[in-house]
Protein backbone atom coordinates (compact mmCIF):
# COMPACT_ATOMS: atom_id res chain seq x y z
CA UNK A 1 0.00 0.00 0.00
CA UNK A 2 3.29 2.06 0.49
CA UNK A 3 4.41 1.53 -3.39
CA UNK A 4 3.35 3.83 -6.11
CA UNK A 5 4.56 3.36 -10.08
CA UNK A 6 4.23 6.70 -11.54
CA UNK A 7 1.18 7.98 -9.99
CA UNK A 8 -0.43 4.47 -9.98
CA UNK A 9 -0.93 1.75 -6.94
CA UNK A 10 -0.83 -1.56 -8.81
CA UNK A 11 -0.42 -5.10 -7.69
CA UNK A 12 3.24 -6.17 -7.26
CA UNK A 13 5.52 -8.90 -6.53
CA UNK A 14 8.78 -8.74 -5.20
CA UNK A 15 10.74 -11.90 -6.64
CA UNK A 16 14.77 -12.14 -5.59
CA UNK A 17 15.30 -14.25 -8.72
CA UNK A 18 14.45 -11.96 -11.37
CA UNK A 19 17.29 -9.75 -12.36
CA UNK A 20 14.85 -7.15 -14.13
CA UNK A 21 11.34 -5.31 -13.48
CA UNK A 22 8.78 -6.41 -15.71
CA UNK A 23 4.80 -5.67 -16.32
CA UNK A 24 2.32 -7.06 -18.55
CA UNK A 25 1.37 -4.76 -21.79
CA UNK A 26 -2.18 -4.75 -20.68
CA UNK A 27 -1.02 -3.18 -17.27
CA UNK A 28 1.39 -0.62 -19.43
CA UNK A 29 -1.43 0.58 -21.54
CA UNK A 30 -4.14 0.96 -18.63
CA UNK A 31 -1.67 2.88 -16.59
CA UNK A 32 1.17 3.85 -17.97
CA UNK A 33 0.94 4.98 -21.40
CA UNK A 34 2.12 8.64 -20.65
CA UNK A 35 5.23 7.23 -20.46
CA UNK A 36 7.54 6.55 -23.42
CA UNK A 37 7.85 3.16 -24.60
CA UNK A 38 11.38 2.60 -25.62
CA UNK A 39 12.87 -0.30 -27.98
CA UNK A 40 15.08 -2.83 -26.85
CA UNK A 41 16.43 -5.95 -28.01
CA UNK A 42 16.88 -7.95 -24.93
CA UNK A 43 15.98 -11.57 -24.02
CA UNK A 44 14.27 -12.73 -20.97
CA UNK A 45 15.14 -15.97 -19.69
CA UNK A 46 12.21 -17.31 -17.61
CA UNK A 47 12.30 -20.00 -14.79
CA UNK A 48 11.47 -22.76 -16.58
CA UNK A 49 13.75 -21.92 -18.86
CA UNK A 50 11.46 -20.59 -21.98
CA UNK A 51 12.54 -17.70 -23.35
CA UNK A 52 10.62 -14.04 -23.90
CA UNK A 53 11.19 -11.04 -25.91
CA UNK A 54 10.19 -7.41 -24.56
CA UNK A 55 8.06 -5.82 -26.79
CA UNK A 56 10.05 -2.67 -25.08
CA UNK A 57 10.87 -1.06 -21.74
CA UNK A 58 10.18 2.09 -19.84
CA UNK A 59 11.92 4.59 -17.06
CA UNK A 60 9.28 4.94 -14.28
CA UNK A 61 9.90 6.78 -10.84
CA UNK A 62 8.56 4.51 -8.44
CA UNK A 63 7.66 5.62 -4.67
CA UNK A 64 8.72 3.47 -1.55
CA UNK A 65 8.45 4.39 1.56
CA UNK A 66 8.72 8.11 0.87
CA UNK A 67 11.80 7.61 -1.73
CA UNK A 68 11.74 7.63 -4.62
CA UNK A 69 13.43 5.82 -7.32
CA UNK A 70 13.71 5.69 -11.55
CA UNK A 71 13.16 2.12 -12.54
CA UNK A 72 13.64 0.32 -15.59
CA UNK A 73 10.69 -1.53 -16.40
CA UNK A 74 10.27 -4.13 -19.38
CA UNK A 75 7.14 -4.40 -20.48
CA UNK A 76 6.18 -8.28 -21.91
CA UNK A 77 3.19 -9.76 -23.50
CA UNK A 78 1.56 -11.81 -20.60
CA UNK A 79 -1.64 -12.55 -19.63
CA UNK A 80 -3.27 -9.33 -17.57
CA UNK A 81 -3.32 -11.74 -14.21
CA UNK A 82 0.44 -11.61 -14.42
CA UNK A 83 1.15 -9.46 -11.64
CA UNK A 84 3.43 -6.50 -12.50
CA UNK A 85 7.18 -8.37 -11.08
CA UNK A 86 9.92 -6.74 -9.00
CA UNK A 87 12.90 -7.78 -9.56
CA UNK A 88 16.30 -7.50 -7.96
CA UNK A 89 17.00 -4.01 -9.85
CA UNK A 90 13.87 -2.63 -7.38
CA UNK A 91 15.40 -4.40 -4.27
CA UNK A 92 19.22 -2.84 -5.17
CA UNK A 93 17.72 0.32 -5.80
CA UNK A 94 15.65 0.72 -2.37
CA UNK A 95 18.59 -1.15 -0.57
CA UNK A 96 15.92 -3.58 0.65
CA UNK A 97 16.81 -6.27 3.42
CA UNK A 98 16.20 -9.81 2.12
CA UNK A 99 14.94 -11.97 4.93
CA UNK A 100 17.59 -14.46 6.28
CA UNK A 101 17.74 -18.19 6.82
CA UNK A 102 18.52 -20.24 9.62
CA UNK A 103 21.25 -22.52 8.22
CA UNK A 104 21.31 -24.62 11.59
CA UNK A 105 17.77 -25.25 10.96
CA UNK A 106 17.71 -25.55 7.67
CA UNK A 107 20.67 -28.00 7.57
CA UNK A 108 19.25 -29.98 10.25
CA UNK A 109 15.95 -30.20 8.34
CA UNK A 110 17.82 -31.50 5.17
CA UNK A 111 19.53 -34.12 7.37
CA UNK A 112 16.41 -35.85 8.66
CA UNK A 113 14.99 -35.87 5.27
CA UNK A 114 17.38 -37.83 4.22
CA UNK A 115 17.82 -40.08 7.11
CA UNK A 116 14.03 -40.82 6.78
CA UNK A 117 14.42 -41.23 3.23
CA UNK A 118 17.33 -43.72 3.35
CA UNK A 119 15.16 -45.54 5.91
CA UNK A 120 12.25 -45.87 3.53
CA UNK A 121 14.00 -46.34 0.23
CA UNK A 122 16.92 -48.95 2.59
CA UNK A 123 17.20 -51.13 -0.49
CA UNK A 124 18.61 -47.84 -2.85
CA UNK A 125 20.97 -46.97 -1.02
CA UNK A 126 22.80 -50.38 -0.26
CA UNK A 127 26.44 -51.11 -0.57
CA UNK A 128 25.39 -54.12 -2.08
CA UNK A 129 24.42 -54.76 -6.00
CA UNK A 130 20.96 -54.46 -6.76
CA UNK A 131 19.42 -56.73 -9.38
CA UNK A 132 16.68 -56.53 -11.67
CA UNK A 133 13.87 -59.10 -11.24
CA UNK A 134 11.04 -58.13 -12.82
CA UNK A 135 11.27 -59.68 -16.11
CA UNK A 136 13.53 -61.87 -18.03
CA UNK A 137 15.43 -60.05 -21.08
CA UNK A 138 16.40 -61.75 -24.08
CA UNK A 139 18.76 -60.63 -26.92
CA UNK A 140 17.09 -61.50 -30.40
CA UNK A 141 20.08 -62.40 -32.93
CA UNK A 142 19.71 -61.72 -36.52
CA UNK A 143 18.62 -65.24 -38.89
CA UNK A 144 22.18 -65.02 -40.04
CA UNK A 145 24.17 -63.70 -37.07
CA UNK A 146 27.59 -64.96 -37.66
CA UNK A 147 29.41 -64.44 -33.22
CA UNK A 148 33.23 -64.77 -33.52
CA UNK A 149 35.42 -66.46 -30.69
CA UNK A 150 38.40 -63.32 -29.83
CA UNK A 151 41.28 -64.02 -27.99
CA UNK A 152 41.85 -62.20 -25.00
CA UNK A 153 43.81 -58.63 -25.29
CA UNK A 154 46.73 -57.72 -23.56
CA UNK A 155 46.45 -55.78 -20.48
CA UNK A 156 49.08 -53.29 -19.75
CA UNK A 157 51.11 -54.76 -17.21
CA UNK A 158 50.45 -51.82 -14.49
CA UNK A 159 46.78 -53.15 -15.04
CA UNK A 160 46.42 -56.60 -15.06
CA UNK A 161 46.54 -57.34 -10.88
CA UNK A 162 43.44 -54.82 -11.07
CA UNK A 163 42.08 -56.66 -13.91
CA UNK A 164 42.48 -60.01 -12.10
CA UNK A 165 41.07 -58.33 -8.73
CA UNK A 166 37.94 -56.84 -10.06
CA UNK A 167 37.45 -59.87 -12.06
CA UNK A 168 37.74 -61.91 -8.79
CA UNK A 169 35.12 -59.89 -7.37
CA UNK A 170 32.64 -59.64 -9.88
CA UNK A 171 32.85 -63.62 -10.15
CA UNK A 172 32.01 -63.42 -5.70
CA UNK A 173 29.45 -61.09 -6.32
CA UNK A 174 27.42 -63.78 -9.06
CA UNK A 175 28.19 -61.10 -11.93
CA UNK A 176 30.18 -63.25 -14.16
CA UNK A 177 30.98 -66.74 -13.99
CA UNK A 178 33.32 -69.04 -15.04
CA UNK A 179 33.15 -71.58 -17.48
CA UNK A 180 35.75 -74.09 -19.30
CA UNK A 181 34.89 -73.58 -23.04
CA UNK A 182 32.96 -71.23 -25.17
CA UNK A 183 31.99 -70.89 -28.61
CA UNK A 184 31.96 -67.46 -28.84
CA UNK A 185 33.96 -64.37 -26.82
CA UNK A 186 34.17 -61.09 -26.48
CA UNK A 187 36.89 -59.18 -25.66
CA UNK A 188 37.27 -56.81 -22.34
CA UNK A 189 37.99 -53.46 -21.84
CA UNK A 190 39.83 -52.38 -18.81
CA UNK A 191 38.51 -48.78 -17.84
CA UNK A 192 40.44 -47.25 -15.20
CA UNK A 193 38.80 -45.35 -12.50
CA UNK A 194 39.08 -42.09 -11.07
CA UNK A 195 40.08 -43.95 -7.22
CA UNK A 196 42.53 -46.12 -8.98
CA UNK A 197 40.53 -49.34 -9.76
CA UNK A 198 39.42 -50.47 -12.77
CA UNK A 199 35.81 -51.33 -14.91
CA UNK A 200 35.87 -53.99 -16.86
CA UNK A 201 33.42 -53.47 -20.29
CA UNK A 202 32.81 -55.64 -22.76
CA UNK A 203 34.03 -54.57 -25.89
CA UNK A 204 30.26 -55.78 -27.74
CA UNK A 205 30.92 -53.62 -30.84
CA UNK A 206 32.90 -56.20 -32.67
CA UNK A 207 31.03 -58.92 -31.32
CA UNK A 208 27.17 -58.75 -30.76
CA UNK A 209 26.18 -55.09 -31.37
CA UNK A 210 25.81 -55.88 -35.21
CA UNK A 211 23.99 -58.95 -34.64
CA UNK A 212 20.77 -58.16 -33.45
Amino acid sequence: QNLVLGDSRITCEIDSGSAVSVMSVDTYRSNFQQYNLQCCNVILNCYNESKMSPIGFLILPVTYENQVRMLKMYVVNVRKSKPTLLGRDFICAFGLALCSLDCNNLVQENCDLEKKLQEKFHTLFSDELGRFNKYKVQLKLKPDAQLKFFKPRPVPLALQSKVENELQRLTELGILEKIEHAEFATPIVPVLRPDGGVRICGDFSVTLNKNL
